[in-house]
């Protein structure tokens, strides 16, 4: 099957990969730059990413809405501090139309594999039902947390009722009377596990690892206030900066001195035998570790739950499942469903299908030849012209929004795009220097960070104890070097007089 090249966006000069916030941020800046000629390619049958696939119940965000929006598009009527998952899902909807992206979406396109072709600066994609499309650009938004985990446990597949992943919950499984058996103690299953006890489940909670929770700082906001901001902007724009650097302040715990996070454990401590009556009880659930090493959890009612007379807390070690349910060293716990609340694959699994670049080199090869995941500013990777990551590796967050993160490297991308454009160029590509020398700036601050000093093992590092996760600093430096001219890092590669140009190329 041949490459039709077709103008405008049935072949555009530009792939977006995903219809989160990270591509319909990218697509928003793209045709506010005048630039129009891209298509976002979209596996599901709507936009949305990880705010339409994690439908659970209780599911909501952990950053403030007012933050955890993007900066140009505000919203002065969220209903709380804290978004719930449909309001969030709204929003990026509302984004989509007011901003005209419609004709850009391509649904139902799962992609089964991207290859460059080095002679022609193009990247070739194909799609699982076999659609072919070729552009010089390729802008991966996919995110770093899209692909589900399951744990590795003896039998899993031999369950024969029903189990599924928190983002792929079944709302015609009606959980009423049912027994349950939750694996997992993370951000989705202190969400979910007390909405479950509430729709009248009994529930076996198998945790590995108890997390740090902290009070939810959560409100309804009133008519009154949301008028205010739709009225007076300017105030809503310092309401976003107060939480903005209230939640900046904890990245200089988490990477600069971790001893001051020692403040919040003691409050963690608190607030659990607060509630936690029960001694014993409150030993299982506090942590070895210290507070930050992994994702610190808000939550209102996961430690009341905890304390319910329908919920079993089970802290042996799961040892295989079988066909009627989970099995520990002391016990086998029959059950009428399985959830799994076992979070996603970070950096490494960011690209769930093969990439190949120059000289035939797969992306996970290569990552796997340098010990993980590497990129230059999250974005860019020697070897992989013309590609672009938006919430690549290095990019996540453990204190704050990640649409902080998004929006500098969109513009970082824009500017890389122009930059192609303005010279007629048939290739960007980082130098293996520069790339170098900014993942010794991560390896080196990551050194001194919670992460890696909290004892504790988290998604957040490899096997090897190789941080390819997080940003190790404030997202106000992240944003600096963004926002820096460094075209100089970069090899740029023109056409040859034997070569097409850019335009002859997708005309």
């Amino acid at each position: 099957m041949s490459i039709a090249h077709l103008k405008g966006t049935s072949n555009p000069k530009i792939i977006i990969i995903g219809s989160g916030f990270a591509g319909i941020g990218m697509a928003i800046r793209l045709k506010q730059s005048g630039i129009n000629q891209f298509i976002l390619l979209e596996k599901a049958s709507s936009v949305g990413g990880t705010w339409r696939d994690n439908h659970y119940p209780g599911a909501a965000c952990d950053v403030q809405s007012h933050l955890y929006s993007f900066s140009f598009e505000a919203k002065p009527d969220w209903s709380h501090m804290f978004g719930k998952q449909s309001e969030i899902l709204s929003y990026i909807e509302h984004c989509v139309e007011k901003y005209q992206l419609a004709p850009h979406l391509r649904f139902g396109c799962e992609i089964s594999g991207a290859e460059y072709d080095q002679a022609n600066g193009l990247w070739n994609i194909q799609t699982k039902d076999g659609q072919l499309f070729s552009a010089n650009e390729i802008i991966s938004a996919s995110g770093g947390l899209s692909q589900p985990t399951l744990p590795n446990i003896l039998g899993i597949e031999k369950y024969q009722k029903e189990s599924f992943h928190s983002s792929r919950w079944n709302h015609n499984f009606s959980v009423e009377n049912k027994t349950i058996s939750v694996i997992g103690t993370g951000a989705s299953a202190i969400q979910f596990v007390p909405e479950l006890l509430k729709q009248g489940a009994k529930v076996k909670l198998f945790q590995r690892t108890p997390p740090w929770i902290l009070p939810k700082p959560d409100r309804k906001i009133g008519k009154f206030e949301q008028n205010i901001y739709k009225k007076l902007p300017i105030l809503q724009n310092i309401f976003r900066q107060s939480i903005f650097w209230k939640l900046e302040a904890r990245a200089t715990g988490m990477v600069n001195f971790p001893w001051i996070l020692k403040i919040g454990q003691k409050l963690a401590k608190r607030h659990l035998k607060k509630i936690v009556k029960d001694p014993v009880l409150c030993e299982k659930l506090t942590p070895n570790y210290t507070i930050g090493c992994k994702r610190i959890l808000l939550s209102n009612n996961y430690l009341q739950a905890m304390q319910h007379p329908n919920l079993e807390l089970i802290t042996d070690a799961v040892t295989e499942i079988t066909e009627q349910g989970v099995s520990t060293a002391n016990a086998e716990h029959s059950c009428d469903a399985i959830i799994y609340g076992t979070g996603f694959s970070a950096a490494e699994n960011c690209i769930p299908f093969p990439v190949t670049g120059k000289n035939q080199q797969t992306l996970s090869d290569y990552w796997k030849s340098i010990n993980g995941a590497e990129a230059y500013k999250g974005i860019s990777v020697n070897g992989f012209p013309n590609w672009s990551f938006i919430v690549g590796p290095n990019t996540l967050l453990g204190h704050s929004s990640i649409i902080l993160m998004i929006e500098p490297q969109v513009e970082h991308i824009l500017r890389l795009i122009k930059e192609r454009r303005i010279r007629n160029l048939k290739s960007i590509e980082v130098s293996e220097s520069a790339q170098q020398e900014w993942n010794k700036i991560i390896r080196k601050r990551s050194e001194k960070t919670v992460w890696q000093s909290g004892g504790c093992q988290s998604w957040y590092l490899t096997k090897d104890g190789k941080n390819t996760t997080l940003w190790p600093g404030f997202t106000f430096e992240f944003k600096k070097a963004l926002l820096a001219n460094d075209i100089s890092n970069y090899q740029l590669e023109e056409y040859t007089a034997s070569s097409a140009t850019a335009d002859e190329q997708i005309a």
